[in-house]
C-alpha cells in the first residue's frame, strides 16, 4: 500500500525526502529539519520541506502522517531529546503508521588499540553532554516501552571497514566505508589535537596507523534498522 504521506525527520541535504518523491509521484513527502534546504533541480510538486528545530513542538496535525523515516541522528540526540522526537513522531503518526529508524553504533566493532582510545574518548563525551553511547542496544526497549508503539522488526547489517573481507561485495563496501571513516577523523583533526595536545604531524600518523589496524583487526560497523507501527487501540479493544 502506497503511503498517503511521508515524513522524513532530520532530513539534513534532503535527498532521501527527494527521491522518495520521485519514485511515490502520488505520495506527498515532507522533509523536516532545522537546515535550510537549497532550491533542488526539478523539485516535483508533491516535495515540500519545513525548517524547524525537531526538539520544539512539530506544526504537524495529529493522526496526518502514513510513514515516518529517521536516520543517522544518534550523534546529535540527548537522551530527553530522543523522548522529545519518539512523543512527537508517534502523535503526528496515523494509527497503523509505520516508523522506521536507521542507525549505526557509535562504538567500533573488533577495534584496535587506537580505535579504542578514540571511543573511549567519545563515549566520555556523550555521557558528559546527557547522551547515550550505547542507545542502539537500548531502542528496543524504548520501543517496547511505548504503549502506543509496536515493535515489528529490529535488522543488522555489519559493515566492513577496510578491504579485509573476502567476498568483493564486503570489499567495496569497506572500502567505502574506511573512506567515511578517514573524512570524518580528518574533519576532526584541530579538535583532537586540542584536545589531546597532539602535533598535526603526530595526529596523522595516529590516523594512518588506525587505517592499518582497521585491516589487521578486521575491524567493522554495525548498521541497524527498526520498524514499528503505531497501535490502533479502538480496533484492538472491538
Amino acid at each position: 500500500m502506497i503511503p498517503e504521506t511521508i515524513l522524513d525527520v532530520g532530513t539534513g541535504n534532503g535527498i532521501w525526502a527527494y527521491e522518495m518523491a520521485i519514485q511515490l509521484p502520488s505520495t506527498r513527502v515532507i522533509g523536516m529539519g532545522l537546515r535550510s534546504v537549497s532550491e533542488q533541480p526539478g523539485q516535483p510538486s508533491n516535495l515540500e520541506y519545513i525548517q524547524t528545530d525537531i526538539h520544539q513542538p512539530w506544526d504537524l496535525a495529529s493522526d496526518s502522517i502514513d510513514l515516518i523515516f529517521q536516520r543517522s541522528m544518534g550523534p546529535t540526540v540527548t537522551t530527553e531529546q530522543w523522548n522529545h522526537i519518539i512523543s512527537e513522531s508517534r502523535r503526528v503518526l496515523k494509527p497503523g503508521g509505520y516508523i522506521e529508524w536507521v542507525e549505526c553504533d557509535v562504538m567500533h566493532h573488533r577495534p584496535g588499540p587506537i580505535q579504542q582510545a578514540f571511543d573511549e574518548f567519545v563515549q566520555q563525551e556523550w555521557h558528559a553532554k546527557g547522551m547515550d553511547f550505547y542507545y542502539t542496544s537500548t531502542f528496543d526497549q524504548r520501543i517496547e516501552n511505548d504503549f502506543d508503539l509496536e515493535l515489528l522488526h529490529h535488522m543488522t547489517w555489519d559493515i566492513p571497514i577496510g578491504e579485509w573481507h573476502d567476498e568483493i561485495h564486503g570489499k567495496q563496501l569497506g572500502f567505502i566505508n574506511q573512506d567515511v571513516q578517514k573524512a570524518t577523523y580528518r574533519n576532526k583533526k584541530s579538535y583532537y589535537s586540542s584536545a589531546w595536545s597532539m602535533t598535526s604531524e603526530d595526529y596523522d600518523a595516529a590516523v594512518q596507523a588506525l587505517l592499518l589496524e582497521f585491516e589487521e583487526y578486521k575491524s567493522f560497523s554495525r548498521f541497524h534498522c527498526w520498524l514499528a507501527r503505531k497501535k490502533n487501540h479502538d480496533i484492538s479493544s472491538a
